[in-house]
């Protein structure tokens, strides 16, 4: 039952990525904190420095419980002794939950992973069931731009990167039910360069609630682990929920 339940998830993933449509990178929320600046660069954009989330706004795609999205990303160089990443995400309204697949270089290795980050404690890697479906040896280089893309589905969470039109790693996972998300894209302790974005969704999601204004709290965590920053984005967090 569970595999028919997934295969139904799979192909209406399948379903959702027929026509997808192209996302503006002018339109998109640029966030930023003092360690991110992102320069236009041709048709794509690239982060200057160390981190940062960018997150697509309403005038371009709703919020949806089904939706596609997909980017390529050129990784350039890792920017620290700690592990850097970037990659493609989908976020729920209040960014209590993000989806990333990402590609990572650790120091030892370049892989690709999928992660979930949330401020809910129950939702987690190995509640969620994150699964390496194929590819795990796959590894990327530096300079050659991948394809990524994640989806949401029946509350099943699909995620690919292709190389030259061929699909080399997957990963499959259980999403939280209800939640809608918006694309995004993410880089942290890693130069890479983001370009040809493209979205579909679903059913829109009516009601949305307001975004926190804390960028990324996990960037935090990978760039400092100083007790005092962390301090300082935890109070940045109780202010903006006082609004």
């Amino acid at each position: 039952m569970k595999k028919i339940l997934l295969l139904q998830s799979i192909l209406c993933v399948f379903a959702l990525c027929a026509g997808m449509k192209g996302v503006s990178l002018e339109l998109m929320d640029y966030e930023v904190n003092s360690d991110v600046n992102w320069r236009k660069v041709g048709d794509s954009v690239r982060n200057m420095s160390r981190a940062g989330l960018v997150t697509a706004t309403e005038k371009i795609t709703p919020f949806s419980q089904d939706y596609a999205f997909e980017m390529t990303v050129s990784p350039v160089k890792r920017t620290s002794r700690n592990p850097g990443d970037a990659g493609i995400c989908l976020i729920s309204p209040d960014k209590n939950t993000i989806w990333r697949v990402l590609l990572v270089d650790n120091g030892r290795k370049c892989y690709v992973d999928l992660r979930v980050e949330s401020r809910n404690e129950q939702i987690n890697r190995k509640s969620c069931n994150v699964k390496c479906v194929s590819g795990s040896g796959f590894r990327w280089q530096y300079g050659k731009p991948c394809r990524l893309y994640i989806a949401c589905a029946n509350n099943v969470i699909t995620s690919k990167v292709s190389l030259d039109g061929k699909t080399l790693v997957s990963h499959t996972a259980k999403a939280p039910s209800g939640v809608p998300y918006i694309c995004g894209f993410h880089s942290g302790a890693m130069l890479a360069q983001y370009s040809e974005p493209a979205a579909r969704w679903g059913e829109v999601a009516k009601t949305v609630k307001k975004p926190l204004k804390l960028v990324d709290p996990a960037c935090i965590f990978v760039y400092t682990g100083k007790g005092a920053y962390l301090k300082a984005a935890e109070k940045l967090i109780s202010d903006d929920m006082k609004d």
